[in-house]
């Protein structure tokens, strides 16, 4: 029944506004967007577990890069050979901080980052 539908939708929180936003950086270095952004497309970010401080973001420039919240800022960075299309931390590991990224290279490959 529509009308269910419709009250149904009326009754949902208002969405929350994002705690920060980093947009692309630019490709002359200008305005606009965050200093430490990746340069095309964001293709995968993950908390990680055990510390909401900490977060991993890889993209479409090759880039896989480690995020510390308190500073917006990327703290550790690791250049790949071609586009990254994915990037995973474990939620059980608790000693090692290692990322797996699945990215484009000369051959499709999965590699892990320390």
């Amino acid at each position: 029944d529509e009308r269910a539908t419709n009250a149904a939708l009326r009754t949902q929180p208002e969405p929350k506004p994002p705690l920060a936003t980093i947009r692309k950086r630019s490709a002359n270095g200008g305005g606009g967007g965050h200093r430490d952004g990746h340069s095309l497309c964001v293709s995968s970010v993950e908390w990680f577990a055990h510390d909401t401080g900490l977060f991993v973001s890889a993209g479409y420039d090759a880039l896989v890069k480690l995020w510390d919240t308190n500073e917006l800022a990327a703290v550790v960075e690791f250049k790949l050979n071609g586009r990254v299309h994915c990037a995973s931390m474990s939620p059980i590991a608790t000693t090692h901080q290692l990322v797996g990224v699945a990215a484009e290279g000369s051959a499709c490959e999965v590699r892990l980052c320390d």
